[in-house]
């Protein structure tokens, strides 16, 4: 929860502040050039660079270093990739008329950005972000439209598949996926998956109690792993610290909350949501929408709601949205458009009280 607790509340300081957007901005740009100049550094420098800044031990998948980057890890390189992109994305198409067709253009150039980034960042979770971006481009679609807009989709995919399906990582997304269902293999995230939704239904509505599956002060209490037949000792790394135990917030909510946790969080997820129409312009929000649910599929995975750079790194992306609210683009240049003056039947304008 700490994700949504901590945006609600910068989003509460910036709209009851004077910070200037302009800083907000170059704040924003200062983390894509650190991103960038970290990654080249790695590559460069390889495991020196790892070494240096961080403590994990090196690694290589698909041929490439695990980047540690400036921010430490291979995972908050991917989450900032993927966020920074999608939010520059759907910011460049900004203008006062939807243009369908440039946004059919950037889903399947995000596809292929997704999948080649795959490789020198190793991790795949930015293709989760296909599914919310797929998802706001169907709904602008006429039912004619999205007809053939899934026809084109499929026959892509399906190509897309079929180019690389021998392809390492296809083969690792493809297993990792199927262990997702079963308790008989020893894949740490994929046990700690199955485990939570079967604890969910175990425990219904109420849970197994805070603190004792999946979050933090669940390294003081092994009673819940030991009760569902996992042995403590295969997540603790040699340093003493838990591995993979985080991986999944959905499935920590669901097994320590039960239903109950469940309904309260997707209430305020839902007051979230509104919130945050209530002050973005039309489009700006469906910009909010697509990183904030693939935030919310990241957690199948990830321990996304947790994690402090994944926090810092979807506030940065946000604040940069709303330093754009009620701009759009004209000629390849900002400028500002008072909703005021236009009515609530034109696209680009929306509903806000004084």
């Amino acid at each position: 929860m700490k994700l949504f607790i901590v945006a609600y509340a910068t989003i509460q300081l910036y709209l009851n502040s004077k910070i200037n957007n302009n800083l907000l901005e170059k704040l924003f740009l200062v983390l894509i050039f650190l991103f960038v100049l970290g990654l080249i550094g790695n590559f460069l420098l390889g495991e020196s660079w790892n070494r240096f800044f961080s403590k994990d031990i090196v690694q290589y998948r698909y041929g490439f270093i695990r980047p540690a980057g400036y921010f430490g890890h291979y995972a908050p390189n991917s989450y900032f990739f993927s966020m920074a992109l999608i939010t520059l994305f759907m910011l460049s198409a900004k203008t006062r008329s939807i243009n369908k067709a440039i946004h059919i253009k950037k889903f399947f150039l995000l596809v292929i950005v997704d999948f080649m980034a795959a490789f020198p960042l190793t991790v795949r979770k930015g293709l989760f972000m296909i599914i919310p971006y797929g998802a706001y481009i169907f709904s602008l679609l006429s039912r004619a439209e999205r007809i053939i807009f899934s026809l084109v989709a499929s026959l892509f995919f399906i190509f897309f598949i079929f180019f690389i399906s021998d392809t390492i990582m296809y083969a690792d997304t493809k297993q990792n996926f199927s262990n997702f269902f079963s308790g008989d293999h020893a894949y740490l995230r994929g046990l700690i998956v199955y485990h939570g939704i079967s604890l969910f239904f175990e425990f219904f509505p109420y849970g197994v109690g805070n603190g004792l599956y999946g979050t933090f002060f669940s390294n003081f209490n092994f009673s819940v792993y030991q009760y569902v037949g996992l042995d403590p000792s295969i997540f603790i790394r040699d340093n003493g610290a838990l591995s993979a135990v985080y991986d999944s917030g959905i499935s920590a909510l669901l097994a320590e909350t039960g239903f109950v946790g469940f309904i309260t969080f997707s209430f305020l997820i839902f007051t979230y949501f509104k919130y945050n129409k209530y002050y973005l312009d039309n489009s700006n929000y469906q910009i909010f929408k697509v990183i904030t649910y693939f935030a919310l599929i990241l957690s199948i995975t990830e321990p996304v709601w947790q994690n402090g750079f994944f926090t810092t790194f979807y506030i940065s992306c946000l604040l940069f949205i709303y330093t754009k609210n009620d701009k759009y683009k004209v000629l390849n240049k900002w400028h500002f458009f008072d909703p005021t003056k236009y009515s609530q039947t034109t696209s680009f304008s929306y509903a806000k009280k004084n």
